[in-house]
């Protein structure tokens, strides 16, 4: 444990062993003004851990201030807090982990404020968070994770603001989220990942800004997103990823802005991006990838400009892409590849600008390039693989490209390649081959 020693003007404390600290750096209690009595201040951190647990709750259990971090971790016996009951405030981290027994936070039921991180992490049999029902501020990131039997979040319903990182992943218990319905902004990221008993998000109906990445991946049961229907700003990137029941993303259609990357992969029952029907522009790269039931990009209509790479790839039953006839530019790459029934390319008709490179692949029904013609230079392009390809007049605006590869359209007349490629100016590899010599 250490020996105790005392330093003037700073208060107990003990000299670690040479190992791990495990016990209390100091208390004490002082006046407030009018002669009330100060809240007794227990400071330094605190481990409580499985060697001795209550010798390690004992010099807690009058504490009503921790001015550094509070950890409780793979804890055997401990089933409660209950010692811990007079505790107001942490300043630093709180850590709740790997806890086989602990059943309640109960004991922690007057916290009210953690300075630092407040993570809860992999309690087997902790199935609420009711104790914390007084909790109105946490300073940096707030993790609820790996938690078996947590089935919702209600004891956080008094927490307006997570000043850091909020991510609720890997409960599989998890039905709801009606306990964040008092959060009103997250200041970093939001992540809800791999909750596979969710099935929706209400209890964010009262989010409206989020200042970093939203993350909602891999929730086997989320049907719908209508709890974010206040979220009109997200600072960083949107990834809606492998949520095998969610059918559309109605919920986001207060979204304005996204300041970096949207991507929307692996979505096998999506059918609509309507609910992206406000966003008017992407800081960063969009990514359409990978939905196996998406027809059309309807929520794209108002879309007028991509601060980095547009990517639609791997979507077998999109058929159409004229929602995107307001994009004017996208300031990287341009790929569209194995759309396996997509016929066009109609609705880039309004595109003037790509920064980078445009690549057309493999897309199986794709008849023409018409759309295109708006787009004066490139710099890789590259056009492979389009077995119903005979058209690439839409390319006739181009002028100057990079490498140039034009190769193995089955259909399309090595005559009329050669023609477009006698009229632009190229400085690197120029490939034309596998095209139809027969005509």
């Amino acid at each position: 444990m250490g020996r105790t020693t005392h330093r003037p003007g700073v208060g107990w404390g003990l000299v670690p062993a040479p190992i791990v600290l495990i016990g209390i750096v100091g208390c004490g209690a002082g006046a407030t003004e009018g002669n009330e009595p100060a809240p007794m201040a227990c400071l330094g951190d605190y481990v409580i851990d499985p060697i001795e647990t209550a010798t390690d709750l004992e010099p807690l259990s009058s504490c009503e201030v921790i001015d550094g971090s509070l950890t409780i971790e793979g804890t055997e016996t401990l089933s409660n807090l209950n010692e811990l009951a007079h505790i107001t405030s942490v300043g630093g981290d709180l850590h709740i982990r790997s806890n086989a027994a602990l059943t309640t936070l109960d004991g922690l039921a007057g916290l009210t404020r953690v300075g630092g991180d407040l993570k809860i992490e992999n309690n087997p049999v902790l199935s609420h968070l009711n104790g914390l029902s007084s909790l109105r501020s946490v300073g940096k990131d707030l993790e609820i994770k790996d938690n078996a039997a947590i089935t919702q979040l209600d004891g956080l319903s008094s927490l307006p603001l997570v000043a850091g990182r909020l991510s609720i992943e890997e409960n599989p218990s998890l039905a709801d989220l009606d306990g964040l319905q008092g959060l009103t902004s997250a200041e970093n990221d939001l992540s809800i990942r791999d909750n596979d008993s969710l099935t929706q998000v209400d209890g964010l109906s009262s989010l409206a800004t989020v200042g970093g990445d939203v993350h909602i991946w891999d929730n086997a049961s989320l049907i719908h997103l209508d709890g974010l229907s206040s979220l009109t700003s997200i600072g960083e990137d949107l990834y809606i990823s492998a949520n095998s029941e969610l059918a559309n993303l109605d919920g986001l259609s207060a979204l304005v802005l996204v300041g970096w990357d949207l991507e929307v992969s692996g979505m096998t029952a999506l059918t609509s991006l309507s609910g992206l029907a406000h966003v008017e522009s992407v800081g960063g790269d969009l990514y359409i990838n990978n939905n196996a039931s998406l027809a059309t990009l309807d929520g794209l209509s108002r879309l007028t400009s991509v601060g980095g790479s547009l990517n639609i790839q791997e979507n077998p039953n999109l058929a159409s892409i004229d929602q995107l006839s307001n994009l004017a530019s996208v300031q990287d790459d341009l790929g569209i590849y194995s759309n396996g029934r997509l016929t066009d390319l109609g609705g880039l008709a309004g595109l003037t600008s790509v920064g980078g490179d445009l690549y057309i692949d493999n897309n199986a029904s794709l008849a023409s390039l018409d759309g295109l013609s708006g787009i004066s230079a490139v710099g890789f392009l590259r056009v492979e693989r389009n077995p119903s390809l005979t058209d690439i007049l839409g390319l006739s605006g181009l002028t100057t490209v990079g490498d140039c590869h034009i190769v193995d359209n089955v259909d399309l007349c090595q005559s009329l390649v050669d023609s477009f490629v006698a009229g632009i100016v190229t400085d690197g590899e120029l490939v034309t081959q596998g095209n139809n010599d027969d005509c």
